[in-house]
């Protein structure tokens, strides 16, 4: 392995290790110290690689809501029907949420703190991915394919739905214990959520054909 790719891993281990800590314990609990020795750094070498505590949770979600445009900006764009564009923005922020088992845990944590320990680079790439989808409805909504409907509630059913699911896989898995009962099935992946989440979204605001009948009837 090249130096260049050690650096990588390193990099990639004290980032995994960090958002388990910031997850648990949020910005103020998580312990620098502890982060590097679960990353098998000393500190030294972690604030070479990425800074201090704060640096680091920056870096956290700076490069989620990177990997998040980027998937956008891939799949979404792409797209040549409107409901595809809408499927594939869902599934853009679900590969993230996938990534790492505990990004999830991280941003609830922070959207239940008010937001205080994001940077002005963090909320402009979050209206970013907003205005994304913002652009898909009034899309849909010009085309006469989809409802008029606030996008930012759309929003926080897809983004909500999809943290939620993630987040709570510890608890799904002690009820099931408590109930001692076996399941069935086992639950369905995130990615099979986002599948699941965009149909039922979609459903409630396309325009079916009756209904474009009747507007053209009352254009009439």
């Amino acid at each position: 392995m090249s130096n260049k790719a050690k650096d990588k891993t390193k990099e990639s281990q004290i980032l995994n290790a960090a958002a388990k800590h910031f997850a648990i314990n949020g910005f103020d609990g998580a312990r620098v110290d502890e982060i590097a020795a679960e990353a098998g750094v000393n500190k030294a070498t972690l604030y070479y690689r990425i800074g201090d505590k704060a640096a680091l949770y920056d870096r956290i979600f700076g490069d989620m809501l990177d990997n998040v445009l980027e998937n956008i900006a891939k799949d979404v764009m792409s797209a040549q029907r409107v409901e595809d564009k809408f499927r594939a923005y869902t599934y853009a922020i679900a590969q993230v949420c996938n990534s790492n088992e505990y990004l999830s845990s991280f941003i609830l944590r922070e959207i239940a703190s008010g937001g205080v320990h994001m940077s002005s680079d963090a909320l402009e790439k979050m209206h970013q991915i907003r205005l994304a989808l913002f652009e898909i409805i009034q899309l849909g909504i010009d085309k006469e394919e989809f409802k008029p409907i606030n996008s930012f509630l759309v929003h926080m059913m897809l983004v909500g739905t999809l943290n939620f699911y993630s987040a709570s896989l510890p608890i799904r898995n002690k009820i099931s214990q408590k109930e001692h009962t076996a399941k069935t099935r086992p639950d369905p992946t995130l990615l099979e959520v986002a599948e699941n989440i965009s149909e039922l979204v979609l459903n409630s605001i396309r325009i079916n054909s009756d209904e474009n009948a009747q507007r053209g009837q009352i254009r009439t």
